[in-house]
């Protein structure tokens, strides 16, 4: 019975949807010629009308949950209950997608500036409802027309269902997408087993002498004890945490001259841990839409208007709403604080950059905001313009902004990096000992941290911490912007496991927490990223960056706008 229960309702909706003008057509046209042929053309004309009502009802079935409710209630009547009898013998299965369903539950009417409600229900492979919760989804609305987009807030009832809500931002339709990133099967695994395992990033290491060279193994290594190596600690920014290479032949350590990733030790490394669990990273059971009662929404047009120009300005202890902002016509609009929109005119970014020194260091997003923030000031030729993939500097006299950018050491790249030239966050803090405090520091530093087990990163941050409380009490004044992690592009099932969205989000919630009442402003573009219109990558798109840089910028300046 509840095979063909669920078989009727999913092929209604599929017809409903897909065939609606072809089904009409055929009807209309059908009752036409048996009408030649019929007596009483007055029955004919009855079942042309009943056809026609039919078919308008079903035309507005995927688009209005109120008229979908008659035939849900009697749909669930019938359908077996998901309860299990001490009788039963089931099997147990991650959550499935394919299985997954989710229901809008607002009543009536949607209208801008109103809360939509969506109910996940999550089923395993075996169709069966899941009983607690732990998996980790995606959600977001979006439009073409007008183009815009937001994310959803979910909260997991840890019983197998979870609720997303979203702001209904403007008037016009709004797309469902609601995406099973990884079944909670994955996530715990990845909490319990990967995060604390050791040893899971690895590099070749070049030594080199006047007289020989050799290529050996590195890795990242927790306090332990070993022979026969070469240590390369740095307490004050990694804590216990060391570089560690195996010791070359005939070379003494001093010579290590440059290291690069080692992809086959790490896909090695990875398929090791990864064990009988490597089905739950595979495409099947990775990122996932599931399937709703209903596709599009459409919002009504109201009288609620969002007052975004009245907003505080954006300072570090901020509080985050729930729903942070939406997209409107590819600019961000957050509900937390203002974010000006003045940065579009050149001569007012350098007005508000005039006189600093913007310190930017971390990973390869940090240096995506060092390359755009060149472009939103007037284009005039720097002074100085130095750029290496470690270190990048750029000055002009005309508005006296000195722009320095360093990436931090045991970064993750295919090409050779040459040691000792990369500069931890902690050391380059500790050296701004100017007493005019004229600095913007800018710090992201997440990127290449998933790897790391959960204790190394989170000392690694604390000590970040402490060096940012040192740096305050020399320059109370000087803003600093912590940039949060984002989703991004997966190019393999170990990109999945390495450099999970999950382990992602986990880095952010400790950030966010060793960072608070640090006086530092935390940039959260984990909702803006998901939200916007485009594949998540690790480099999102220059849209995406100037709207985080208008975000900067209004902290950094919050009165420049003003005139």
């Amino acid at each position: 019975m509840q095979t063909y229960l669920d078989c009727f309702f999913y092929i209604v909706q599929y017809i409903s949807h897909k065939y609606i003008f072809i089904l009409s057509r055929l009807i209309v046209v059908s009752n036409i010629m048996d009408c030649k042929t019929l007596k009483s053309r007055r029955r004919c004309a009855l079942v042309c009308v009943f056809a026609c009502c039919l078919i308008a009802y079903l035309t507005v079935w995927m688009t209005m949950p109120t008229l979908q409710a008659p035939f849900m209630y009697f749909y669930l009547a019938l359908r077996p209950s998901d309860k299990v009898t001490a009788d039963d013998s089931v099997s147990l299965g991650e959550t499935n997608a394919a299985n997954c369903r989710y229901h809008v539950l607002n009543n009536g009417s949607i209208s801008k500036g109103d809360i939509v409600k969506i109910r996940i229900d999550a089923r395993d492979k075996y169709n069966q409802a899941r009983f607690v919760g732990g998996d980790f989804w995606f959600a977001w609305l979006d439009s073409k027309k007008p183009v815009a987009s937001t994310a959803g807030k979910i909260i997991d009832h840890n019983n197998g269902t979870y609720l997303v809500s979203f702001l209904a931002a403007w008037a016009g339709h709004a797309d469902i997408n609601i995406i099973l990133v990884h079944p909670s099967d994955a996530t715990t695994f990845m909490k319990e087993v990967f995060w604390n395992t050791d040893k899971k990033i690895f590099w070749q290491g070049y030594y080199r002498s006047p007289k020989a060279t050799q290529t050996v193994l590195c890795t990242i290594q927790s306090p332990g004890i070993w022979e026969n190596k070469c240590t390369y600690p740095r307490p004050v920014a990694n804590g216990r945490t060391s570089f560690v290479c195996d010791k070359p032949p005939g070379l003494p350590c001093s010579s290590l001259a440059q290291y690069k990733t080692h992809s086959a030790m790490i896909d090695t490394r990875t398929t090791e841990i990864l064990g009988d669990k490597k089905f739950l990273f595979e495409w099947g059971n990775y990122n996932q839409k599931i399937s709703g009662n209903i596709k599009r929404l459409h919002f009504k047009e109201s009288s609620v208007t969002f007052n975004l120009d009245g907003l505080p300005t954006c300072q570090p202890q901020t509080p985050i709403p729930s729903i942070t902002g939406y997209w409107m016509h590819n600019q961000w609009h957050p509900f937390h604080c203002r974010k000006y929109n003045c940065w579009t005119n050149s001569i007012k970014v350098a007005e508000c950059l005039r006189n600093k020194e913007i310190y930017i260091m971390g990973d390869s997003n940090g240096r995506q905001y060092y390359n755009e923030i060149i472009p939103l000031l007037p284009p005039e030729p720097a002074d100085v313009d130095v750029r290496k993939s470690e270190h990048m500097h750029w000055y002009t006299k005309t508005y006296n902004i000195s722009m320095t950018f360093d990436f931090h050491p045991e970064s993750i790249a295919s090409h050779w990096l040459t040691y000792g030239v990369f500069h931890y966050e902690v050391d380059i803090l500790d050296q701004l000992v100017n007493a005019e405090c004229n600095y913007v520091i800018i710090i992201s530093t997440w990127a290449h941290f998933t790897q790391w087990t959960r204790s190394a990163f989170v000392e690694r941050v604390g000590l970040l911490r402490e060096a940012v409380d040192r740096f305050v009490k020399r320059c109370p004044n000087a803003p600093i912007i912590l940039k949060s992690p984002h989703p991004r592009d997966h190019w393999s099932l170990q990109s999945r496991l390495l450099c999970s969205d999950f382990m992602l989000y986990q880095l952010r919630k400790i950030l966010r927490k060793i960072f608070a009442d640090s006086g530092v402003f935390f940039l959260d573009v984990w909702d803006m990223n998901i939200a916007f219109p485009a594949e998540n990558s690790i480099h999102m798109p220059t849209t995406v960056v100037d709207q985080e840089l208008f975000m900067i910028l209004s902290y950094v300046c919050n009165s420049t706008c003003e005139y």
